[in-house]
């Protein structure tokens, strides 16, 4: 056996043993330090790396703390009848969301615009976390999520625009102006959204930051029980990376995000860094968070995220 395959035996184990809730870790430096050195003089283009690993395991945990607060912030704005048109008043009001996210304590409250009619309703809706909520998964929110919209939810045309304030979950910041505008052709159909995301930014409890700009279309496929929905995204993103590192990553084949499963459940997109292609497979529909990585003709699969 090489000293390279030796390497890349070394890598894998520490790849598949990674726990979901954090990003690998390595007991001894001696180890790394050793290992490091040797994989310098290997060929990466071709292999799965621990850097590798880490690389994407940020990339799927930024893309599904983003596609969360878009999803939570669709959901406050259908809880209301003045966001379809309807009452309008009182014009700054609490309301409250059905589902498990928006845990006891948390404050939803609508403004209506004073421009704002039946036909074409205008405001902004607060989420407003406090110090820090705890969903039934485990995940812990805090800060603020702000929503503004304009037009009737579901019309084509209509818009949400949402952005943060010191809003975290598990302890990462996220920023940003993220956009969603209807682009369905008709009331009949599911709602489609062309997503755009705008200074990105996901800010990790070590202060290293991920960047992050992205171009999506999203189809909501409502089913009677909201808890069954679905997401179907498509597009691509770019950004640097927790190293500075710049990266793209592209949807292959569409991912499916099911309510509550926070990660895609199926599709295939491709993370390119400093040349190197690494393809990520999301499985067959099973909620979880597991994930195939292949590099050429070498795949890993694993476990990301943090629950």
């Amino acid at each position: 056996m090489s000293i390279c395959q030796s390497t890349k035996n070394y890598q894998e184990l520490n790849d598949t043993s990674m726990k979901p809730s954090k990003f690998l870790k390595i007991t001894s430096l001696s180890l790394l330090v050793f290992f490091s050195a040797i994989i310098i003089s290997c060929n990466d283009e071709n292999r799965l790396t621990l850097k590798d690993s880490q690389d994407i395991a940020e990339d799927a945990l930024t893309d599904s703390y983003f596609e969360d607060a878009d999803d939570m912030s669709s959901l406050a704005i259908q809880s209301d009848a003045a966001t379809a048109g309807g009452v309008t008043s009182p014009s700054n009001r609490q309301i409250s969301v059905s589902d498990s996210r928006f845990c006891p304590g948390v404050v939803v409250t609508i403004v209506m615009s004073p421009n704002s009619s039946q036909t074409v309703p205008v405001g902004t809706v607060t989420i407003d976390f406090g110090e820090g909520c705890t969903d039934p998964r485990g995940n812990v929110r805090t800060g603020i999520i702000t929503v503004a919209f304009n037009g009737r939810r579901f019309q084509p045309g209509s818009t949400l625009v949402w952005t943060t304030n010191d809003y975290t979950i598990n302890g990462i910041q996220l920023e940003g102006s993220r956009t969603l505008t209807n682009i369905t052709g008709s009331t009949e159909e599911s709602p489609k959204f062309q997503i755009e995301l705008v200074g990105g930014r996901a800010t990790f409890p070590d202060e290293s930051v991920a960047t992050r700009e992205a171009s999506f279309t999203r189809e909501w496929i409502r089913a009677a029980n909201p808890a069954n929905d679905e997401m179907r995204l498509d597009g691509s993103a770019e950004g640097t990376n927790r190293a500075g590192i710049a990266y793209t990553m592209n949807i292959q084949e569409t991912l499916v995000f099911k309510r509550g499963c926070g990660f895609p459940v199926s599709g295939v997109k491709i993370y390119t860094r400093e040349g190197k292609q690494i393809t990520i497979d999301y499985g067959d529909g099973a909620c979880d968070r597991q994930v195939t990585y292949t590099v050429g003709d070498q795949s890993i699969t694993t476990n990301v995220g943090n629950n």
